[in-house]
This record gives structure tokens, sequence and C-alpha cells, in this order.
């Protein structure tokens, strides 16, 4: 099924199910990304608030593109008193796990059921290639905003994947680790990112599975 638009904010939503013609795009994309070996390890040191990315604004709605990720995956998602922020809601189901979530907006992260995830880790991408690119430059602030790259999903399922790929973590949910690996090649070859020869290994055997 194609991407739809849930809520007119122009950031479209992602269904499950992946269809064979997404499956041989996302197979052909793989084929370009180029390959790194699995030990290899960028020149310096990752560091989180070396990266000076904030959320850009979702038109036509003016909403954060973070809480436009909420309504665009939220099922009865509850605004804040101004309208423009996501304060509750449903994850039905959450797409790494498979279950139901409840989200509350809380001060603390810490506290919070329901994390915004982005599906290629800053962290994995500065390991692909994006330790090149300037912490306040247009790449970071680019690929931080990508609404592929971003899928709201249980906090302590999103907080056990961390920096790892596709080779060292996939979601519990079976059903939708060919949506999840199908995203990860797209937004590596959106930003010219690498994959590691393991991480080449495990997405072809993703894709590969068949499916009903």
């Amino acid at each position: 099924m194609a991407p739809r638009d849930a809520n007119g904010s122009g950031v479209v939503s992602y269904q499950t199910r992946v269809e064979p013609f997404e499956v041989a795009h996302a197979l052909r994309e793989l084929s370009t990304l180029r390959i790194r070996f699995d030990t290899w390890e960028p020149p310096g040191r990752y560091e989180r608030e070396a990266i000076q990315a904030t959320w850009s604004v979702a038109k036509p709605l003016g909403l954060r593109l973070s809480d436009a990720i909420l309504a665009r995956d939220l099922e009865d998602p509850v605004y804040g008193a101004d309208a423009l922020t996501v304060e509750g809601g449903w994850l039905r189901p959450d797409p790494y796990t498979g279950r139901p979530v409840e989200f509350k907006w809380t001060d603390g992260p810490s506290a919070r059921t329901v994390d915004l995830d982005h599906v290629v880790s800053l962290e994995n991408a500065w390991l692909s290639g994006a330790y090149k690119w300037t912490g306040r430059g247009r790449n970071w602030r680019s690929f931080y905003n990508d609404p592929r790259n971003l899928i709201p999903t249980s906090a302590v399922a999103n907080r056990d994947k961390g920096a790892r790929d596709a080779s060292q973590w996939l979601p519990e949910n079976q059903a939708f680790r060919p949506r999840f690996v199908i995203l990860q090649i797209l937004v590596k070859s959106a930003f010219n990112l690498t994959v590691s020869r393991a991480e080449l290994r495990a997405m072809r055997a993703v894709l590969a599975v068949p499916r009903p």
C-alpha cells in the first residue's frame, strides 16, 4: 500500500505490509550503498551534543514535526491547549513490539511510555558517514527531520534498540521487520550512508523472507 497523508500535515504514514515492488526497489537501493568493513571505525568520537539539530515545522498545520509524527501514527491523539502539541493517544499496535501502548506526555523523558525513534539512529548515521557532516549543517537538520526516519514506538523497545543496526537488532514484531529494513535502506540511500557487511547480510535476509 502506498504511503498516506493521515492528518493533512504532509507527513506520510507507512503501513506494516510491504508490497513486492517496494521490496524490489529497496533491494536495488541496497545494492548501490557503499559497504564498510564490520570492524571499521570513523575518526574521532560520536558526541550527541555536537549535533545541533532541532525539529522543523510541518506545514500546513503548523505542528512541530515531532508532534506531526505523533498525530500521524497515534490513534485518538489528544492535543494540548494550544492545539499544536500532542499530549496523548494510543499506538495500536506499537510497530516494534506488536502490542498496544498508551502515550501520555510527561516532562521527564525517562517517564514516557512512547519515544520518537530515528529508524537509522543518529549514532549509526555518524558511523555510516555522517561523521563528515558539520554539527550545525543542513545534512544533520535534514536527517533529523526526515519523516521516513521517524516512528513512535514503545520507550522500552526504542532504548533496547539504541544505536544498533539491522545485524544487531530487529523489531520483536516480525511482521514489521521488512518495513523497518526498507525504511533504513531508503534513509541510508537518501543520505549516502554506508552499511557494514553484516548489516547488508541481515537486510537481505529480512527481505528474502516469504510474506503472505
